[in-house]
C-alpha cells in the first residue's frame, strides 16, 4: 500500500519524468542530428517515472497511469507542434489526387485472413501446446497459454504483413499451427 502523505510528491515527481521524457523524444524527433542521446536520455526518463508511478498508484495502477500519463503529453506534444499560418490556424498541407484502384485488393484480403484467422489458430494451437511441458498445475497452464496466445498472435500477424516474401509466413504459420497440434493431440 502506498504511503499517503508521499503521494502527491510521486505523482508531481513521476509528471516532471514523464514530461522530461516526452520533451526529450520530441526534440529528437524534430532535429535529428542529436537523435541518439535524446532518445536514450528520453526513454530513460520515462523508465525512470515508473518508480514514482509505482509509489504513488500501487503495483497494479501505477504502470497503467504511467502509460496514461506518457500517451497524453506525447498527444498533446504532437498537436502542438504543426505549425500555425498567419491567421492562426493550422497549416493544412494541399491534398494530392487520391487514385482509387481495385487491383491491391485480393491481396489485401489474404493477407487479412492471414493475419487474423490463420494466425490466431496457429497460435492458440503453439501456446496451448507450449505450455503442456511446464510443471504447473492445470489451471496455471491454463493463465499462462492464455496471457501466450495474443503475444505470439501479434508476432505471427506482424510477420505475414511484413515479410516481402509470400511462403515464408505461411509455411511457418502452418509448421506452428501443426506442431502445436500434434504435440495436443497426439
Amino acid at each position: 500500500m502506498p504511503d499517503t502523505a508521499s503521494e502527491p510528491v510521486a505523482v508531481l515527481a513521476a509528471v516532471a519524468l514523464v514530461a522530461a521524457g516526452i520533451a526529450c523524444l520530441h526534440r529528437s524527433w524534430r532535429a535529428p542530428a542529436r537523435r541518439a542521446g535524446q532518445v536514450a536520455a528520453g526513454w530513460g526518463l520515462l523508465a525512470a517515472s515508473v518508480v514514482f508511478w509505482v509509489r504513488a498508484g500501487g503495483v497494479e495502477f501505477g504502470p497503467a497511469y504511467g502509460c496514461l500519463a506518457a500517451g497524453l503529453l506525447a498527444l498533446g506534444a504532437a498537436a502542438t507542434s504543426a505549425a500555425p499560418d498567419k491567421a492562426g490556424r493550422r497549416a493544412r498541407r494541399p491534398a494530392g489526387r487520391l487514385v482509387l484502384s481495385l487491383r491491391p485488393v485480393p491481396r489485401h484480403l489474404l493477407l487479412f485472413a492471414l493475419a487474423v484467422p490463420v494466425a490466431g489458430v496457429a497460435a492458440a494451437l503453439a501456446s496451448a501446446a507450449a505450455v503442456l511441458a511446464l510443471p504447473w498445475s492445470g489451471v496455471n497452464r491454463m493463465a499462462a497459454a492464455v496471457l501466450l496466445m495474443p503475444v505470439l498472435w501479434g508476432a505471427a500477424a506482424y510477420w505475414v504483413v511484413a515479410d516481402p516474401g509470400r511462403y515464408r509466413p505461411v509455411a511457418g504459420l502452418i509448421a506452428a499451427g501443426a506442431a502445436g497440434a500434434a504435440a495436443l493431440w497426439i
